[in-house]
């Protein structure tokens, strides 16, 4: 990456002012920015190394702008930027107001956040899956960090690792593992068995987020020391039933029918997860 480039760059995006670098790793450069246009924003810089990860960061900008609603990022802008034979890839996005999942668990943690909260949160997530699925979107990194939650809305980011299901797949046929954060990823995205990737891979993920809202752990990190434990544990064990944790036995009725092994054995669609969601009982 040339120390250069972005002065370069922001010569020609002279509405963007840099405020701070906020992260960085592998090949992206994250700036938190203001725009005199719409705000305060999030600018990305991705130095892609080959095709494929170019490819990549295509599609994700595609399935960004494809999204329009609450329950995702704007995106602002985008382009691509090339000085002395090095290329960069901009994107403009929202910066959002709040905080991330992660945080937000972590701060009642040992006790689950707050049961109207977690209602709030599901109700959000679940119509922003009903919508991902009307696109054959799939998400593949359902987690707590990639989930911001603001005072009047809740946000999905980061389709980075997402799936158009009308596109041929990126990722290596042959290889062992998919893209996957372990401890989230179902079965058939660990073994990267591409055909069986759909909104009920989704589902899983969804259901691990849930478990863990109404628990405050994840059942197949919880006691694990690597991430290959944690993808022993999805594929192996059964997590302790909600209802010993004084949860009604709805909770369970969902997300277990969620959390099955087989991808086959969870719910078709989103019409009918959400049929099973509506069902639960949330004041005891």
């Amino acid at each position: 990456m040339d120390e250069n480039i972005l002065p370069k760059l922001l010569d020609q995006l002279s509405k963007i002012h840099i405020v701070k670098p906020w992260k960085k790793g592998g090949q992206k450069t994250v700036y938190k920015a203001r725009h005199t246009d719409f705000g305060d924003i999030v600018l990305k810089l991705v130095y892609p190394s080959n095709a494929e990860e170019k490819e990549r960061v295509l599609r994700e900008v595609d399935i960004a702008a494809s999204l329009e609603s609450r329950l995702f990022s704007k995106l602002y802008d985008f382009g691509e930027f090339v000085y002395k034979d090095q290329c960069v890839l901009y994107i403009v996005e929202e910066l959002l107001p709040g905080k991330n999942l992660r945080e937000i668990i972590n701060s009642y943690y040992p006790k689950p956040i707050p049961i109207n909260e977690t209602h709030l949160i599901m109700n959000a997530l679940m119509e922003a899956l009903t919508i991902t699925e009307q696109r054959n979107l799939v998400h593949r990194d359902i987690k707590p960090e990639n989930i911001i939650v603001c005072t009047d809305r809740v946000v999905l980011i980061d389709f980075g690792i997402a799936r158009n299901l009308d596109l041929t797949s990126i990722t290596n046929s042959f290889a062992i593992f998919g893209p996957l954060t372990p401890g989230y990823s179902p079965p058939e995205q660990i073994h990267n068995e591409k055909r069986k990737i759909s909104i009920r891979t989704d589902m899983f993920s969804l259901a691990v987020v849930f478990y863990e809202l109404l628990t405050g752990n994840n059942p197949y990190i919880i006691g694990t020391k690597s991430a290959g434990e944690c993808i022993q544990n999805t594929l192996t064990i059964q997590p302790r039933a909600l209802a010993s944790y004084g949860h009604h036995s709805s909770f369970d009725n969902f997300i277990f029918q969620c959390l099955q092994k087989s991808c086959h054995r969870r719910p078709i669609n989103m019409i009918q997860a959400m049929e099973l969601y509506n069902l639960i009982e949330w004041e005891a």
